[in-house]
């Protein structure tokens, strides 16, 4: 796809933004991965694996519509697993 891309330099592992006019790339601020135990009155309850990321702003290469907005996306993602082996997703959505 086409577009005009703002300057910035972006180092490895970047999160991309796959736009109708272009591709907007980021450097990555702060990447986390959490273990939460669930204490719901049940030993055995299980886990979540949470995952967090968020792109650097200042570490970006836009395209030309959203150059000068200096917003940056974020995402946050749960997988709940059960002590029998289960899973389901929480999903925070992604915000810029």
């Amino acid at each position: 796809m086409g577009g005009s891309r703002g300057e910035g330099a972006v180092p490895g592992g970047r999160p991309v933004l796959h736009r109708f006019n272009g591709d907007e790339e980021y450097g990555l601020d702060t990447a986390v991965v959490r273990l939460i135990r669930s204490y719901d009155g049940d030993a055995d309850a299980g886990v979540t694996v949470w995952f967090e990321a968020r792109a650097d702003p200042d570490a970006a290469r836009r395209c030309e519509d959203t150059a000068d907005m200096g917003a940056a996306p974020s995402a946050e993602v749960g997988v709940a697993m059960t002590a029998a082996g289960r899973t389901s997703t929480g999903w925070s959505g992604v915000r810029s």
